[in-house]
């Protein structure tokens, strides 16, 4: 299976103000990419698209997430 990861211009955005805050994000986000690679049904499926999927990347930097 191929499939390509696409970043919307709000997470561009978003992922730069981050950054300086966080100096680890970058690296975050190469892990769950290649997480994808391997597992490529993780993550919700968004309704209404055919396999686009949303993921939660946790920080190394913050020692608490969000609890679900």
């Amino acid at each position: 299976m191929k499939f390509e990861v696409c970043f919307s211009e709000p997470f561009k955005r978003s992922l730069h103000r981050l950054v300086r805050k966080y100096r680890t994000v970058r690296a975050d986000l190469e892990i769950a990419i290649e997480l994808l690679l391997f597992y490529p049904d993780i993550g919700r499926v968004i309704p209404g698209t055919h396999s686009v999927r949303k993921l939660r990347v946790r920080s190394s930097d913050i020692s608490k997430g969000k609890q679900d």
